[in-house]
């Protein structure tokens, strides 16, 4: 059981390396701040050669969009893009900062408990660490799966369309 949304990235494809950087030079738009529509190309960041820095383009702000960190390797018959999925690190300080201080409430309220005072509002925390743990892994992987399928379209051999999908 992960307890951060982590995971690697590894898609085959039929392309030579040249090829499937173009593919992904076609389906990234340039960053976008505080925008809440989804752009024309399915990610946003940048392709610098063979390195790939980017994410999902949403029509809503997700903070648990994964952040993909790729390079373009040759591969076998064609290429592969190998790299990491993971969440953004102003997100993980967020959550290490939310975790932190619902333990250190929860650690004051048990150790109010063993000293025989009513233990009041014990499940709040519990339920707070509980909802934060759903929503990160939830929204994450559902993410990385949808980025995951778009990223196999784009590396296949089909053709585009304009959006950057087969």
């Amino acid at each position: 059981m992960r307890l951060l949304p982590y995971d690697k990235l590894l898609i085959h494809s039929p392309l030579p390396v040249g090829q499937a950087e173009a593919r992904l030079r076609e389906s990234v738009g340039p960053e976008r701040y505080l925008q809440f529509n989804a752009g024309p190309l399915p990610f946003l960041g940048e392709v610098n050669g063979t390195e790939v820095r980017i994410h999902r383009s949403t029509a809503h702000e997700n903070s648990f969009v994964p952040r993909i960190h790729a390079r373009l390797e040759v591969h076998e018959q064609g290429s592969r893009l190998a790299g990491t999925m993971s969440l953004h690190p102003f997100v993980l300080a967020f959550l290490v900062v939310w975790v932190t201080g619902t333990v250190i409430a929860l650690r004051q309220m048990v150790a109010r408990a063993s000293r025989g005072e009513p233990a009041s509002g014990v499940a709040i925390p519990i339920a707070m660490l509980a909802f934060m743990y759903l929503l990160t892994s939830v929204s994450f992987w559902w993410e990385a799966d949808v980025a995951r399928r778009h990223l196999k379209e784009i590396l296949s051999s089909g053709e585009l369309d304009a959006s950057g999908v087969k």
